[in-house]
């Protein structure tokens, strides 16, 4: 198929007020974010076509940080629905909600591997925030760092084999997808923001 062709322009006027994490879908055509709803927080799409605004979900407890599979079918997300901050997965249509982590600790900001089959994210299970990866279809899942300091915001490169992630107040951090060969790419005395990879 051709590729989509988009043009500067306003898709969305009225926006939910607290709109926060964007993320466009695998074929280009649809974007996803976190917003103030009604009574709380919500995963929301937006078509950038027509700016068709749809509500994936509806629960009273905050529903945030939403992000998709690779193959645009799936959608992770993190909810406080369960009492703590779990992380569940659903269909792209908002259908099937299933909870992955099911556990008594803080699990937040997901992300799904470039082959789609783990999602990093971070979790408190250990005390403090830790960096683990889990394969989906068995919820299997292990801390992959142990720090003092907090590890957050866990990203993959585009394929597969690494993750950056932020070390304490923002130093950027870099170590292979199973957790070995950890070096500082930019320390505590240039701390950067969200990370995004760009190239493999």
């Amino acid at each position: 198929t051709s590729p989509r062709v988009l043009s500067p322009g306003l898709i969305f006027d009225s926006a939910p007020p607290g709109s926060y994490r964007l993320a466009w879908s695998p074929d280009g055509g649809t974007l996803l974010l976190d917003a103030i709803v009604e009574e709380g927080w919500d995963v929301v799409a937006i078509n950038v076509t027509n700016g068709v605004f749809r509500r994936l979900t509806t629960h009273l407890e905050p529903d945030q940080n939403p992000a998709w599979s690779p193959d645009g079918s799936s959608i992770v997300f993190e909810t406080h629905r369960s009492g703590n901050w779990d992380l569940y997965t659903m269909d792209a249509n908002g259908e099937n909600l299933r909870n992955l982590t099911r556990s008594d600790s803080t699990e937040r900001r997901p992300a799904w591997s470039p082959d789609g089959t783990q999602v990093v994210y971070e979790t408190a299970r250990s005390g403090d925030f830790e960096i683990a990866v889990m394969t989906v279809g068995d919820r299997s899942a292990r801390e992959l760092t142990d720090n003092i300091q907090l590890d957050t915001e866990a990203v993959w490169s585009l394929d597969g084999t690494h993750l950056a992630f932020h070390v304490g107040s923002g130093a950027i951090t870099i170590m292979d997808a199973d957790g070995g060969n950890v070096y500082r790419l930019l320390g505590d005395d240039r701390a950067g923001g969200r990370v995004i990879w760009l190239a493999p």
